[in-house]
């Protein structure tokens, strides 16, 4: 098994002309986006409201 177990801290999804820096927190722009991102299962991802809006805009579909 694992010797150790590392944290990977919140994630944080930004549009596409957003920049953030927080410390100790990733934040990544929604078109740079990759599944590896999200590991390990379970990690607390937020989205900006610029991101759901592209989003939404990129799938035609309503998420709330």
């Amino acid at each position: 098994g694992r010797k150790y177990k590392s944290n990977a801290g919140i994630l944080i999804l930004t549009g596409k002309e957003e920049k953030i820096n927080f410390k100790g927190f990733d934040a990544k722009n929604i078109q740079n986006i990759h599944i590896s991102d999200f590991y390990p299962l379970g990690r607390l991802t937020l989205y900006t409201e610029k991101a759901i809006h592209e989003l939404n805009q990129k799938e035609n579909k309503k998420w709330f």
